[in-house]
């Protein structure tokens, strides 16, 4: 499972300035600790589109949901979008992880991109 832009978005690559290409975003790992009232995960992205290097990243990064409410509110947006839970579990738990990284995604590449949506990041299983 990953996350990918479907339109060009406009990163800081450094020295070379502004790029636009498709966005990939892969989730390394993730955490829930025993009492499960917090999670996070740390991801990278990678410039889908780049002929010269096809794995570079771009950007390295994690995000967390420091409490149940906000985990809570997240599920509340996204409940409807998610697989059953009684039919696939593993599924179900990767997808909501991921559901929470589309939104650190829109976040993260807003600041170059102002109209970005999570309308324009793909969850790819």
């Amino acid at each position: 499972m990953y996350l990918k832009s479907n339109i060009p978005l406009t990163y800081n690559d450094g020295i070379s300035g502004h790029i636009q290409s498709i966005v990939i975003g892969t989730i390394i790992n993730v955490s829930r600790p025993g009492n499960c009232d917090s999670l996070g995960a740390n991801y990278i992205y990678q410039d889908f589109s780049s002929k010269e290097d096809p794995k570079k990243i771009i950007k390295r990064g994690g995000f967390t949901l420091d409490s149940e409410a906000e985990i809570q509110a997240l599920f509340n947006i996204f409940k409807k979008d998610l697989p059953d839970p009684n039919s696939n579990e593993p599924l179900y738990e990767r997808t909501k992880y991921y559901m929470a990284y589309r939104l650190e995604m829109v976040s993260s590449f807003s600041p170059l991109n102002p109209g970005l949506t999570i309308n324009d990041i793909d969850i790819i299983q």
